[in-house]
């Protein structure tokens, strides 16, 4: 049954600040994949997004626990400036 309405993409406008963190924190990608038990090259594609990559709540708690920080200090919402 069509409602004849259309359901459009919505993007979340999430900006991923892990990079800055790591920086800012002086987290190499071997010591936060050694805490995580993940390869550093995980760690390295994590920090090289820019939007929040799909990760659940468990990880995102261990990323804080790990770099003493908040999902503040990782995400950022962005307003979109265009709404439709």
């Amino acid at each position: 049954m069509s409602t004849g309405a259309t359901m459009e993409a919505v993007t979340m406008p999430i900006k991923w600040h892990l990079a800055k963190v790591m920086k800012a924190r002086r987290w190499t990608n071997r010591a936060l994949a050694a805490e995580l038990d993940m390869h550093e090259n995980s760690i390295s594609r994590l920090k090289k997004r820019k939007v929040m990559p799909q990760i659940d709540s468990d990880f995102l708690s261990n990323l804080c626990r790990i770099l003493e920080c908040t999902p503040n200090d990782l995400i950022e919402y962005i307003e979109d400036p265009d709404p439709k």
